[in-house]
């Protein structure tokens, strides 16, 4: 009887695990703080960033644009004007009800390209980004449940 109550603490910390990381409480729409994580990484050297601006652009190559205008601090302290941008697909050819609710809904999640400062990021910054931001919830909810494990071994 006592490991099946361990194995339904288990349980229960894993679903509660993965409810807090799915159910972050962030109202914002995902492409939107996707796209603000993924500037913080790539600027991660020019910390602290000052947000000041964010816009979205519908545009007419059917992709959406959503744009960042911030400041960072250069090596030696000097304070710079950065802005960064993330372009999304659209996958819905023909519009919706949905639409008309939340614009982005038609957009895919994942960024296709980002500019900083209007040159095209690279390749091989781009990904490693984008691939990081994505798997640091997983990290995270791995990083719980192994806590949550040790905690139940050492009772």
């Amino acid at each position: 009887m006592k490991s099946f109550s361990r194995v339904m603490r288990l349980s229960l910390i894993s679903v509660a695990g993965f409810l807090a990381v799915s159910c972050s409480g962030k109202t914002e729409d995902v492409r939107i703080n996707l796209c603000r994580e993924m500037t913080s990484r790539i600027l991660e050297s020019m910390q602290p960033i000052a947000w000041h601006s964010q816009e979205t652009e519908f545009r007419k190559a059917g992709d959406a644009a959503i744009r960042f205008g911030l400041s960072v601090t250069k090596t030696g302290g000097e304070e710079a004007r950065v802005t960064s941008a993330c372009f999304f697909e659209n996958n819905l050819p023909e519009e919706s009800a949905l639409d008309h609710v939340n614009p982005l809904a038609a957009y895919s999640t994942v960024p296709y390209m980002m500019t900083i400062n209007g040159k095209t990021v690279p390749e091989d910054v781009f990904s490693p980004a984008l691939r990081d931001e994505q798997l640091e919830p997983l990290r995270n909810f791995a990083e719980n449940v192994r806590n949550e494990i040790e905690k139940l071994k050492s009772r």
